[in-house]
């Protein structure tokens, strides 16, 4: 027993000093700045891992702040803006494509929207205005200049005859508006068979309706390109009962209805020209073709009774 203490006694002599030369050496100076590295190293770290990313994270939600009082900001002041006398109307510029349009009227049937908001003016509510005094303008464009100015292109219904009501000339347009103007060298002069004397002011207003107008250049076309030597000295209208004539250089009528078919007046009259007379040498008065599946025509042998029947068809007309 003695023997094994003893052997105890010397191991723990033998290591006891290592342990303090180890506890020395930790307190030496080289781990002393193997500990500061170490420790400076796990700051950095500690630094770059969390200081960094919360200032980031903290900036972010601040921008999104931001961008939300902004808003509120810019709502705030465009509410007091409109409120105020900002986006008031003060300036009317119209532009016209052609001289149909009257801009003196134009300025006046607008007056109304004169301070009004500019984003309360909508493109209906201008061409009701505009197309009120004048009713050949059948559309406009808007363009807007804030905060005070406003842009009108007005859009007219195209020219299409020149005509003379109680001695004071038109030019119909093809929605059938009388523009008080000068006869136009490029257009064709249609007479219109009504008295419109009851109808009092006739500038700018719908005299004529729009669909038989152009009834009317379909019977002018077909018939030109039926007839090819046909040439049309003067174009009557009986807006009353819907008849258009064709006078011809030699004043032949050629009495069309256009209430019916007009296809198959023409037919009818191409059939004539071709397989009977040519209808610019037929010495005719008139030739009706309203009647369908018939055809009537007077020739100058008795003109006499042609014209009479002329009259007592068309004098009251």
């Amino acid at each position: 027993m003695k023997h094994i203490q003893e052997k105890l006694m010397k191991l723990l002599e033998k290591y006891i000093p290592k342990r303090k030369k180890r506890r020395k050496s930790c307190a030496s100076p080289v781990l002393n700045n193997c500990k500061k590295r170490e420790f400076k190293k796990r700051k950095r770290q500690l630094h770059f891992h969390f200081s960094c990313l919360q200032k980031f994270k903290v900036f972010g939600n601040n921008i999104v702040n931001y961008y939300f009082a902004l808003i509120w900001i810019l709502i705030f002041l465009f509410i007091c803006l409109y409120y105020w006398n900002t986006f008031n109307i003060k300036y009317i510029n119209i532009i016209r494509d052609d001289n149909n349009i009257n801009q003196n009227i134009a300025y006046d049937s607008l007056n109304n929207i004169r301070w009004k908001k500019i984003f309360d003016i909508n493109t209906s509510d201008v061409l009701s205005r505009l197309n009120s005094y004048q009713n050949h303008i059948t559309d406009v464009k808007l363009s807007f200049s804030l905060p005070d100015s406003i842009k009108i292109r007005a859009i007219s219904s195209p020219s299409i005859y020149n005509t003379v009501i109680h001695d004071k000339s038109y030019v119909l347009t093809r929605n059938g508006t009388a523009i008080p103007q000068s006869p136009d060298e490029n257009l064709k002069t249609i007479e219109l068979k009504k008295d419109y004397s009851k109808y009092g002011f006739l500038d700018y207003k719908q005299i004529l309706r729009e669909d038989y107008l152009v009834k009317i250049d379909e019977v002018i076309q077909l018939t030109k390109e039926n007839i090819i030597d046909i040439q049309l000295k003067n174009i009557l209208y009986y807006p009353e009962i819907r008849e258009v004539h064709l006078a011809m250089e030699d004043d032949a009528l050629l009495i069309f209805s256009l209430t019916d078919q007009i296809d198959e007046q023409i037919k009818k009259l191409a059939i004539f020209n071709k397989e009977h007379a040519k209808i610019t040498t037929a010495d005719l008065i008139y030739m009706d073709l309203r009647i369908k599946n018939k055809l009537f025509y007077c020739q100058k042998d008795t003109e006499a009774q042609c014209k009479k029947n002329l009259k007592k068809i068309y004098l009251n007309k």
